[in-house]
């Protein structure tokens, strides 16, 4: 379990934040002590902050963490987030690749398929998301995007089978 060795505050947020409330889980995260804002609060922080369209202070939050932990691949695919809406999809692609190189996950992976959906490369998108449902097979959102990439692709039976895959991983996904 991921959560299992964060603090019980930040494991709250982030229990908030699986659960789709990410107005929550950002509460739950103001609770945090200064001692406690490592690399991984400032990652959740920035995720949530992104799920509420507040990409500045996501930025911010991901400058902290990198500055705690340079090697927090997940800031790089948050990152890309950034500058993929930003309209800057060939920075994302640096940003996503540098992100998967780092963090060996499906959220680096799924970040990655987005900025080569920009691209309009589909086809390596979906290949991007078998790595990532290969990787995290319990991962129900890895497994939904992999549904939107099939469905792109014209594939509607094995976009029906991982939407399936999904719904059974994650009942609550939106």
């Amino acid at each position: 379990d991921a959560t299992q060795n964060m603090p019980p505050s930040i494991r709250h947020a982030f229990q908030s934040s699986e659960n789709g409330d990410s107005g929550g889980g950002l509460k739950e995260l103001d609770q945090v002590t200064e001692v406690e804002r490592n690399s991984e609060y400032h990652l959740l922080r920035a995720a949530l902050l992104l799920n509420v369209g507040r990409a500045e202070e996501a930025s911010q939050a991901i400058n902290k963490a990198l500055a705690g932990n340079p090697k927090a691949g997940l800031a790089y695919s948050l990152k890309a987030v950034i500058d993929l809406v930003q309209n800057n999809p060939a920075s994302a692609l640096v940003e996503a690749k540098k992100g998967v190189a780092i963090s060996q996950t499906a959220a680096a992976r799924t970040a990655l398929s987005y900025v080569q959906q920009a691209l309009f490369q589909i086809e390596a998108a979906k290949e991007t998301m078998l790595a990532a449902v290969r990787l995290e097979p319990g991962d129900a959102l890895a497994w939904a995007r992999l549904g939107e990439l099939w469905l792109m692709l014209g594939d509607r039976h094995e976009a029906i089978e991982t939407a399936r895959k999904a719904l059974a991983l994650g009942p609550n996904l939106e």
